[in-house]
C-alpha cells in the first residue's frame, strides 16, 4: 500500500485548521494512495456511508458516525456510497495553544502535541459528548475560506468540539525511553520544525528542544531523511507558501513573510528550486486550472 505523507500545515500560519465538506459526484474521490499526517482529523459522516482503512483495520462508518484519527496514523478511503457527505476538520495543537497555566493547556494541548493524548477514536448516538460534537461539525458548512468571519469561526466551532471530547481522553503519563536517540531526535525536530516555522529557527534551539548535540541532529537527520534540517525546513515554507498563494489573496511579500521566508529574494530562489517556477508564475498556472 502506497502512502502519503502530508507536511504541509493546512490552513493559514495564524490559523492551522482546514475543514472539508465532502460530497459524492461533486468532490469526494477514492485517493490512489494512503494518507499520514501530523495533525489530529475529526470527521462527521452526515450522509450515506464510507468504507476505509485507519491503522491497517478495515472500518465502516454510516450516517451519524463520528470518528476521530490522530495524527500520525495512516488511513484511507476505499469507497463510499452515492449519498455520502462528510465534514471533516483537520487541525495542528498550537491551533488551540493557552498560555502555559491554563488547565485546558497543561490537561488537553500539552498532551496532544505530545502524543500523549488518547481520544475516543467513534462517537455514536448516546455517547455523552455526541451531540456536543455533532452539532458544531455541521456548522462547517460556514467555515469555508469565502464566509465572512471564518477563522473566528473555525476556532470556535474546534474549541467546542475539543472541551466536549476532553472529559473522554485518557493522558498516558508515562515516557517510553528513546530506543534510537537518532530516530527519535528526528521525530521531535520535525515536530519542532511544523510548530515554529514561521519564525526564525536556529539549530541550537532545535537541537535544544530535542535534548541532543546540534552535530549529532544534524548527522541523524541527514541519515533518517536524505536531506538536512534546513533543507527540510524551507521544504515546509515552501509548502505552506504554496498553499496560501491558491488559498489568501495576499501580495507575494506577505506570503513569504508567513510562510517564515525574512528575505523575499531567497523566497523566490526556494520556491523556484522546489516547484520549478515562480510564486507568481505558480498562483497563475493553479488559479487557471
Amino acid at each position: 500500500m502506497k502512502v502519503k505523507r502530508t507536511y504541509r500545515r493546512r490552513g493559514t500560519p495564524d490559523l492551522p485548521i482546514a475543514t472539508y465538506i465532502g460530497k459524492a459526484g461533486e468532490n469526494m474521490k477514492i485517493p490512489r494512495e494512503a494518507d499520514y499526517h501530523p495533525e489530529t482529523e475529526i470527521a462527521l459522516q452526515v450522509a450515506g456511508t464510507t468504507i476505509g482503512l485507519i491503522g491497517g483495520e478495515r472500518v465502516e462508518f454510516k450516517a451519524g458516525d463520528i470518528w476521530i484519527i490522530p495524527g500520525g496514523i495512516v488511513h484511507q478511503r476505499l469507497g463510499f456510497s452515492d449519498d455520502a457527505v462528510v465534514h471533516r476538520i483537520i487541525f495542528s495543537a498550537e491551533a488551540i495553544t493557552m498560555q502555559p497555566g491554563h488547565f485546558f493547556q497543561k490537561e488537553f494541548v500539552l498532551p496532544l502535541s505530545e502524543e500523549r493524548l488518547e481520544m475516543p477514536r467513534l462517537l455514536r448516538p448516546g455517547h455523552p459528548c455526541y451531540e456536543a460534537v455533532r452539532q458544531p461539525m455541521l456548522e462547517l458548512e460556514n467555515c469555508r475560506i469565502y464566509e465572512k468571519n471564518y477563522k473566528q469561526h473555525r476556532l470556535s466551532v474546534l474549541m467546542r468540539i475539543c472541551l466536549a471530547i476532553m472529559p473522554y481522553c485518557q493522558v498516558k503519563e508515562e515516557i517510553q525511553p528513546m530506543a534510537d536517540p537518532g530516530h527519535e531526535g528526528v521525530k521531535l525536530c520535525m515536530r519542532y520544525i511544523h510548530n515554529h516555522y514561521a519564525e526564525k529557527i536556529t539549530l541550537e534551539a532545535v537541537a535544544e528542544y530535542c535534548h541532543l548535540h546540534p552535530s549529532y541532529l544534524c548527522a541523524a537527520f541527514k541519515q533518517y531523511t536524505g536531506q538536512s534540517v534546513f533543507d527540510y525546513l524551507a521544504k515546509i515554507r515552501v509548502e505552506t507558501a504554496a498553499g496560501l498563494l491558491l488559498q489568501e489573496d495576499l501580495p507575494v511579500s506577505k506570503v513569504a513573510e508567513l510562510a517564515g521566508f525574512h528575505s523575499e529574494c531567497f523566497f523566490y530562489k526556494k520556491f523556484k528550486a522546489f516547484l520549478g517556477m515562480t510564486p507568481k508564475a505558480y498562483q497563475k498556472a493553479h488559479r487557471n486550472k
